[in-house]
């Protein structure tokens, strides 16, 4: 049988933490990039996963 190779999506979730002093929301918080790095780095060493897209709760 061939490998399968699973498209995946990846979704990121926005903080309360990450709003700015004034309560809104940063443009791309440290937490959103941190967990897109997490999460590509992950995908990365699975052979049988690529990336489909990616969706950002903000």
């Amino acid at each position: 049988m061939g490998a399968c190779t699973y498209a995946v999506a990846i979704y990121l979730r926005l903080s309360r933490d990450d709003e700015d002093i004034d309560g809104r929301t940063k443009s791309e918080s440290n937490s959103i990039g941190s967990q897109r790095e997490l999460v590509r780095s992950y995908v990365r060493e699975q052979e049988d996963m690529e990336i489909f897209d990616i969706y950002i709760d903000m």
